[in-house]
């Protein structure tokens, strides 16, 4: 399996090697009578407004269609409905901005900071936001359809019902964001942070968690959560009560002082995964894969373990389970 850190190495050079293919030919700063335009007329295809300072402008449903806007500022400039589709935005400033219902179809938005901006309804569809910081945007009804967001930072935003089917998001930050009925079918969230975000109906149906960070998450009311790639995530303290995740793989996962009363964890593969505290009460862990997990001081009242490997597993009361148990940890 590739390391953690090579997989990050991979992504931060191909952002910088995406950003700087941008620059194979840099162009100088700002054209003025470009500049001058876009303030007087709105409209401006293919134009260099390279590091413009753009603060707070005006530009609501501006037409600058293939123009250079590297490293412009763009802080808290409104540019609701604007025409940016193949624009260079890539190290911008566009913190606080109003982007809302604006097009951004296929748009390089590798490393600018879009922080709190408002991207309601905008068309992001092919966009590069390689490693950009959207956090506590607002990206409610977002067209996202071939969108490349690995590395990206969305901290605390809201993606309420997008869809994010088949999109990689590895190692993206999704913490305390607010990603209700979202759909992440099939998408790759290995290594991204999803602790504290918001699940409530969230769809991982075939997603990849590999690694994810899901510490203190509430997963009892997300969708299609069986069969789950969740081998060496993080579930410290997630609450997973009631959740079915038969099939799945928790190989090495940290499932320390998690919720999983009367979940459904049949013929999961739990080899080595950490269970220390767990409240694992009425779980059904049917045909499960025990085996070197650690369990001490996990409640297991009422847990089902028939058929469970148990071999080398450190039981609830500290003692290693003899190899070969089946069903109860032997002696």
């Amino acid at each position: 399996m590739t390391r953690p850190d090579t997989t990050l190495t991979f992504t931060l050079l191909a952002g910088v090697a995406l950003l700087a293919g941008l620059n194979a030919h840099p162009a100088e700063a700002f054209n003025t009578s470009h500049l001058s335009q876009v303030k007087t007329v709105q409209n401006c295809t293919a134009c260099d407004l390279s590091e413009a300072d753009l603060r707070g402008v005006n530009l609501a449903s501006a037409v600058l269609k293939s123009s250079n806007l590297e490293a412009a500022n763009l802080n808290r400039a409104d540019l609701n409905g604007a025409n940016l589709s193949d624009v260079n935005l890539s190290g911008a400033n566009l913190n606080g901005a109003n982007l809302g219902m604006a097009n951004l179809q296929r748009a390089h938005l590798i490393m600018a900071t879009l922080r709190g901006a408002s991207l309601i309804g905008a068309n992001l569809s092919k966009a590069f936001l390689n490693l950009a910081d959207l956090s506590e945007a607002d990206l409610r009804g977002a067209r996202m359809e071939g969108v490349y967001l690995n590395g990206i930072r969305l901290r605390g935003a809201n993606l309420v019902r997008l869809d994010l089917s088949g999109i990689d998001l590895s190692y993206a930050d999704l913490s305390k964001a607010e990603l209700s009925e979202v759909q992440f079918s099939g998408s790759n969230l290995r290594n991204a942070n999803l602790s504290e975000a918001v699940l409530f109906d969230t769809d991982f149906r075939g997603a990849d968690l590999a690694s994810a960070d899901l510490t203190s998450t509430n997963l009892t009311r997300a969708r299609n959560t069986t069969g789950l790639k969740l081998n060496g995530a993080n579930l410290t303290r997630a609450n997973l009560a009631r959740a079915d995740l038969s099939g799945s793989d928790l190989s090495g996962a940290n499932l320390t002082a998690a919720g999983l009363n009367n979940a459904n964890l049949s013929g999961v593969n739990l080899t080595r995964a950490d269970l220390s505290g767990a409240s694992l009460s009425g779980t059904r862990l049917t045909g499960a894969d025990l085996s070197y997990a650690n369990m001490t001081g996990a409640k297991l009242s009422g847990a089902k373990l028939d058929g469970a490997r148990l071999g080398g597993a450190l039981w609830t009361d500290g003692r290693k389970c003899a190899e070969g148990s089946l069903g109860e940890c032997g002696k």
